[in-house]
């Protein structure tokens, strides 16, 4: 796997500005009449480098056998908040608010995992 090879935080950080290009190209596409094919595009890059494998042997390598399962519903509640907030917030906002969000919401996740995150893999099992 490509976070074996380079390290987790690396392969989480890649990962998260996909996400954050990925968000942003369909704001563009809704405000600036961007080609939807930029989004695809990302969308393929970004399923290229799936996160929720990265994220969980991130938590594997950070946690205690004992401490596993508290993160892993931690991990998977945060992986699936939009699931909820999407919806609701689709209802009451416009395409442009929601799509504005996403893309605040992707760069607080490049944030998040550029200065929260700690390499957890060592340089000599990689």
């Amino acid at each position: 796997m490509m976070c074996d090879v380079v390290g987790r935080k690396p392969v989480l950080v890649v990962n998260m500005i996909l996400g954050l290009l990925k968000s942003s190209s369909l704001l563009a596409v809704n405000c600036l009449g961007l080609s939807l094919y930029w989004y695809f595009g990302l969308s393929v890059a970004a399923s290229a480098l799936p996160v929720a494998i990265s994220a969980s042997l991130w938590v594997t390598d950070r946690t205690s056998v004992s401490e596993r399962v508290r993160f892993f519903a931690l991990l998977a509640g945060v992986m699936d908040v939009e699931l909820i907030i999407t919806p609701l917030l689709s209802s009451v906002a416009k395409p442009r608010t929601c799509l504005a969000i996403a893309v605040f919401c992707s760069a607080a996740a490049v944030v998040a995992a550029t200065c929260c995150f700690v390499e957890s893999l060592p340089p000599g099992r990689r």
